[in-house]
């Protein structure tokens, strides 16, 4: 009804021709009414122009004011559900990361060594967890977003620890150590770091964890020829975190920083997966060929007994022979002892 009344308006607002008197003689100079166009001034028709144009605005196009309506919808709606999803994600980030270095952890403890593991690598990657938790705390950042880094971080100190342990450094070392890197961090996750100096922390983290944390496991493998006791499971978790960190971060933060690092982590750890998964395969076949290797050593003696035991050798032979030739003399040499004791039983005739 109201669209109605305002097309209503909108008609009567539009300009018309109005008539107008002009004297025309007919005959004898009578003067007769007549109806001649009669144009409104440039100003009054641009006036009701604009007035007949916002009266009619709400229902000239409402076609398109809904469909607008319903693409903003749409939109918030899909990004509800986008940024739930990536909340999920990082969540499940965070519970996978809790056993992400369980893994290599058992190894080291299982096998007693530590052969294999960079303490370098270890290190920077441990700093650059410090730094990375400290600048996401700092910036307010939802714990889902990063929370995967923190239980990587107290994973990352018992490895440290327990490679120092298989070192064998002396106390002094292993107590200066530790002490610079309790007071690193209380400077770190205080008040008194700057947001800027975090900022810059956390941009060098990009190429110290590449350069200092990845690259020299990497080279330490290729020096090797395998990847030691690096733990293929741990590899796998690494690239999968790295994934899930990549959309969540892209998602609810969009910061250009973190996401730069995940992606260069990323391919790192990839090449880290690979290393790890190629030794495994190598052992398991070298594991193998063993296996093989003394199944048949193990046929082949066996073969050899079962030969030695229907063909003797000729010492054996011969000893066994030799046996059986002296039992045979010992049986006619009784045999003919019976016989003698036999004649000289036996009467024999006199001479005549």
């Amino acid at each position: 009804m109201a669209c109605v009344m305002a097309r209503r308006a909108c008609a009567s607002a539009a300009p018309r021709a109005a008539p107008s008197t002009v004297g025309l003689r007919l005959g004898a100079g009578a003067l007769l009414p007549a109806c001649a166009p009669r144009r409104i001034t440039p100003a009054p028709a641009a006036a009701a122009g604009a007035a007949a144009g916002a009266a009619c605005a709400p229902c000239a196009q409402p076609a398109a004011a809904a469909t607008a309506a319903t693409a903003t919808a749409a939109a918030a709606s899909s990004g509800g559900w986008m940024d739930m999803f990536a909340v999920l994600l990082g969540y499940g980030c965070l519970v996978g990361s809790c056993f992400r270095s369980v893994p290599q952890i058992a190894i080291i403890l299982k096998s007693g060594s530590a052969e294999g593991l960079s303490l370098t690598s270890n290190l920077v990657e441990l700093l650059c967890f410090t730094v990375t938790v400290a600048y996401n705390m700092q910036q307010g950042y939802a714990f889902n977003t990063y929370g995967e880094v923190f239980a990587c971080w107290i994973q990352d100190v018992i490895i440290v620890g327990l490679i120092f342990k298989h070192m064998r450094l002396s106390l002094p070392v292993v107590a200066a150590s530790t002490a610079a890197f309790a007071v690193a961090c209380a400077w770190l996750f205080s008040p008194m770091c700057p947001i800027d100096v975090l900022s810059g922390l956390q941009l060098s983290t990009v190429a110290v964890m590449a350069i200092g944390a990845r690259l020299p496991q990497i080279a330490l493998n290729l020096r090797r020829g395998d990847a030691g006791v690096l733990s293929v499971a741990t590899c796998i978790l690494n690239v999968a975190g790295c994934v899930v960190r990549i959309f969540t971060t892209v998602v609810l933060t969009g910061d250009a920083i973190i996401l730069g690092g995940c992606v260069t982590q990323l391919i790192l750890n990839a090449i880290l997966l690979y290393q790890a998964a190629m030794t495994h395969y190598k052992r398991q076949a070298a594991a193998a060929a063993g296996g093989a290797d003394g199944a048949g050593t193990t046929a082949g003696t066996a073969a050899v007994a079962a030969v030695a035991a229907t063909d003797p050798p000729a010492g054996g032979a011969g000893a066994a022979r030799g046996g059986l030739a002296a039992g045979e003399g010992k049986g006619g040499l009784h045999e003919g002892e019976e016989g003698s004791g036999g004649a000289g039983q036996s009467p024999v005739p006199a001479p005549a």
